[in-house]
């Protein structure tokens, strides 16, 4: 069933230009709007029949006898009457009518199921919801705008740190590229980031952070705008091609700014002019399982480390792990290359450098209840 489910899908989201897609939404829309008007002509149906049987042969039977006589004589089964039509010429001309008009009316309706379930109406609906109520569960997550080339790799890196994350984006055939890598079980919607009901949609009020990659600087800009209004505490990055444009999504509240060209211009420039400088900074951000990486880990304030020096906690020795930065606090800064004597803050952070095995030992001292 989910196998047919995803065929449906990916015939219902075919690569297509945004005019054809607007045109093939319409049409969608249309089927739906035949299907929904069928059934109501359905129901009239019935209720009519129903009412009129019951009238014409003066209350003497029954309204279930009466509704079982119209299912019948609408779907032209033919078994055996239940109510004596033959005694009465009303009720031939009823039945008559009841036959020509109802009989239509199933006819009509049981095309327009049949053709959303040939098209994948059906199937998407039930997808869709099934979508919605699993992004409705999720809290502290990431929303991710755009799966791009820049929102592959975020999604890879997102995916890696085990972060909960819900994709968005309005072209189809990258959000199948998403699944195929990914599977169907990464929340992800199909649709405009920029529309806010998408956005609420994702989530973006329970969410922690957003990254606007989308391909225009200006849509990054609107996007980071109308998220921070959706969430006044959301952390927003936003990919930005013209550097010289930063100023303005600073000024609208984005938190990160990153310039995929500006870094791959350093990047290339520091393996012409320092080679090795560049090797060691590139295996911080190696996907390999015995690389370097930097690590933030927060000091919570009931932890065994709290309040004591980083020479009293020795964690170099006990996790194989550098710390290079530590702050007091969330939002403060950080001190680099922090002396000996710096105190462990609660509810403050540390960078440490080591291999994930180390990091994450690291991370469960900090977090541990005691420590020897």
């Amino acid at each position: 069933m989910r196998r047919f489910a995803r065929a449906a899908k990916g015939r219902f989201f075919r690569l297509m230009s945004p005019l054809r897609r607007k045109a093939a939404e319409a049409e969608r829309e249309a089927r739906q709007g035949r299907t929904t008007r069928a059934a109501l002509l359905i129901c009239l149906v019935l209720f009519a029949g129903t009412y009129g049987y019951y009238e014409l042969t003066d209350h003497t039977i029954s309204l279930l006898d009466c509704l079982y006589a119209t299912v019948l004589t609408v779907s032209t089964v033919g078994f055996q009457e239940v109510i004596p039509i033959r005694e009465s010429d009303a009720l031939i001309w009823f039945t008559i009518g009841l036959i020509t008009f109802g009989g239509g009316s199933l006819l009509y309706f049981v095309t327009s199921i049949t053709a959303m379930v040939i098209e994948g109406d059906l199937l998407y609906r039930f997808w869709r919801r099934r979508m919605l109520r699993r992004i409705d569960n999720l809290n502290h997550h990431i929303v991710v705008c755009g799966a791009g080339r820049s929102g592959m790799h975020t999604i890879r890196e997102l995916r890696s740190e085990g972060t909960s994350l819900v994709v968005i984006d309005m072209d189809p055939t990258r959000i199948e590229i998403v699944l195929q890598e990914f599977g169907d079980i990464l929340p992800h919607l199909v649709g405009d980031a920029l529309e806010e009901q998408v956005l609420r949609a994702a989530g973006i009020d329970r969410a922690d952070g957003l990254i606007a990659a989308l391909h225009d600087d200006r849509d990054n800009l609107y996007l980071s705008l109308s998220a921070r209004q959706l969430n006044a505490d959301l952390r927003i990055v936003a990919k930005v091609d013209e550097a010289f444009g930063a100023d303005k999504f600073r000024r609208v509240g984005v938190d990160g700014i990153v310039s995929p060209a500006l870094m791959g211009g350093r990047r290339m420039a520091s393996e012409m002019v320092r080679p090795e400088v560049a090797s060691f900074v590139g295996s911080l951000h190696a996907a390999t399982d015995n690389s370097l990486s930097l690590a933030e880990i927060n000091i919570p304030y009931d932890g065994p480390y709290a309040n004591i020096s980083l020479r009293e906690a020795d964690l170099r020795s006990q996790a194989n792990c550098l710390v290079v930065g530590a702050r007091s606090k969330v939002s403060g800064p950080y001190v680099y290359n922090p002396l000996p004597d710096e105190r462990l803050h609660p509810g403050g952070s540390i960078l440490a450098l080591g291999d994930p095995e180390g990091l994450a030992h690291l991370r469960a001292l900090l977090e541990s209840s005691n420590h020897t």
